[in-house]
């Protein structure tokens, strides 16, 4: 295992003086070199840099291999600023803890932000500085279970179904989100089940396309409104 000032000079290392960069090929190349160093030096994770104008720019840790969080935790403490934007980005933070949902936090919400992993992260404990994010989601996984969604009266009569296939799922410390589509792709369904209570929740998101708006057709005196699509969803 390196020291953190060992990892420091051989972070120093990683842009020896090359010359100006002549081509995007060229600035691939070197950043590629960089990932596989920061493999060398790090093989428990893998890095992916990524690089935009001015201070957009992120760094990404994934596990190498199954079980390498078991073998090198990392993990990181947050304590969020008394405002109530802040405490707002704070609730959003518990729920990416308890069941993986995505959370993009700004550094102006964190008050205090201390982090244990691996050296070559270089990241300063403290209050993050102007402009930096914290991104934070749930590993998510395949999945291949094929549901239906029941639409029932006040009765409890079913009046319509709604087939679906649930490809990924994300998981947190107290529950787990299963996410898939219909057929069409125009409906997006996310299942959220707690653990903790047994409880259930479903949301449903739709976008349909032009043409696939259901448009009402005529009706005939005494009938009910009818609704029929105008072409193929696809």
């Amino acid at each position: 295992m390196q020291t953190p000032t060992e990892t420091e000079e051989l972070l120093r290392q990683l842009l020896p003086e090359q010359g100006p960069i002549a081509n995007t090929g060229e600035a691939m190349q070197r950043m590629r070199g960089m990932i596989e160093r920061l493999a060398e030096l790090e093989p428990h994770y893998q890095f992916k840099l990524t690089a935009g104008p001015g201070a957009d720019s992120s760094v990404e840790m994934l596990p190498a291999y199954p079980g390498a969080v078991q073998d090198r935790p990392a993990g990181f403490w947050v304590a969020f600023a008394d405002t109530s934007e802040a405490q707002e980005t704070a609730q959003a933070w518990e729920r990416a803890i308890a069941f993986g949902d995505p959370v993009d936090v700004p550094g102006e919400h964190i008050a205090d932000l201390r982090v244990n992993g691996p050296a070559v992260l270089g990241f300063p404990s403290g209050q993050p500085g102007l402009g930096m994010r914290l991104r934070v989601s749930g590993n998510e996984v395949s999945a291949d279970h094929t549901a239906q969604l029941l639409v029932a009266d006040a009765q409890g009569q079913r009046v319509a179904v709604l087939g679906l296939q649930m490809t990924a799922v994300r998981m947190g410390t107290r529950g787990s989100v299963l996410s898939g589509t219909d057929v069409t792709g125009a409906y997006e369904c996310h299942l959220r089940i707690d653990r903790t209570t047994g409880a259930l929740q479903v949301k449903l998101n739709y976008d349909l396309e032009t043409g696939c708006v259901p448009q009402p057709v005529s009706r005939s005196s005494g009938s009910l409104l009818r609704f029929s699509l105008t072409t193929p969803c696809r």
